[in-house]
């Protein structure tokens, strides 16, 4: 089943982006995020971007915490693909 949508967020922000996941996989889109995708021992930036290549729809979580350049700079290299909440 693909990606629908990845959320990148601050692990400052853990309990929103956890909502915010909840909120999309009750409405069926199936959602990835690290702390639940990334298997123990896997490397964690070949993981995420393997995931972004993969989604659908990014979401950006931005805060006073975030620190997403990495993320956000790939996701505008595949189009049509963004989305900030």
């Amino acid at each position: 089943m693909p990606i629908g949508a990845m959320i990148s967020y601050s692990k400052c922000d853990l309990a929103f982006a956890l909502q915010f996941r909840d909120l999309l996989a009750r409405s069926g889109v199936r959602v990835w995020i690290d702390r639940n995708d990334i298997a123990p021992g896997s490397d964690w930036q070949k993981s995420i971007e393997a995931a972004i290549k993969e989604c659908e729809v990014m979401a950006f979580q931005f805060s006073r915490h975030s620190l997403v350049s990495r993320e956000v700079e790939a996701a505008f290299s595949k189009p049509a693909m963004l989305a900030i909440v």
